[in-house]
Parts: C-alpha cells; structure tokens; sequence
C-alpha cells in the first residue's frame, strides 16, 4: 500500500517539476528573443543605450509571439522593404483616375 502511496507522490512531483521545466524554457526563450531584438535595435539607432533598460522591461512583458512579429517588422524597417502604399488622389496623366482609386476615394 505504501509503494502506490508513493509512486503517485513521485508522479505527481514529476509532473510538477516538467510544468515548471517547460515554463522555464518558454521564459528563457522570450528572454533570448527580447535581447535578440534589443540589439538589433539599438544597432539600428531605434532607440538611444540609456533607454535599454525601460526597453528590457517592456520586452519581459511581451509574449514570444508579439516579439517574433516585432523583429520581423524591425527586419522589414530596416531593410526598406517596408512601405505604405497611399491612394493617389492626383489623376493620372490622362486626367482621369483609375476605377478602382475612384471608387476608393468617393464610393459611387
């Protein structure tokens, strides 16, 4: 009787310490992320080295996913691939805009 006593006391310790293992692993890797992107801003001048430590805090907050997306937009930032495009409200040189940036613009 006591052997099953004790084997659910070491299963449940066990899955106890495999939740906290993947939560330590998950943590590390928003850590390694965030300072990922931290250098990859401040070598892109985005912010200036006395804010690092503000910009530390904000990142430790953020989820793995939200940083993932935040490089991804540095990477396009920087490498000036990233541009809005805009309705073009001049006409075309035939004097007339297109259909589509017509009915963009007034809806009929």
């Amino acid at each position: 009787m006591v052997d099953k006593e004790l084997l659910k006391t070491a299963a449940a310790t066990l899955r106890t310490l495999n939740r906290e293992r993947n939560e330590a692993i998950s943590k590390l890797a928003r850590y390694e992320k965030a300072e990922e992107l931290i250098r990859k801003m401040l070598t892109t001048q985005e912010f200036e080295a006395e804010d690092v430590l503000q910009k530390v805090s904000e990142f430790k907050q953020m989820t793995l996913e939200e940083l993932e997306t935040a490089t991804k937009a540095l990477d396009l930032i920087k490498g000036g691939t990233f541009k809005l495009g805009s309705l073009a409200d001049i006409p075309a040189p035939g004097g007339t805009m297109d259909n589509l940036t017509y009915y963009l613009l007034y809806g009929e």
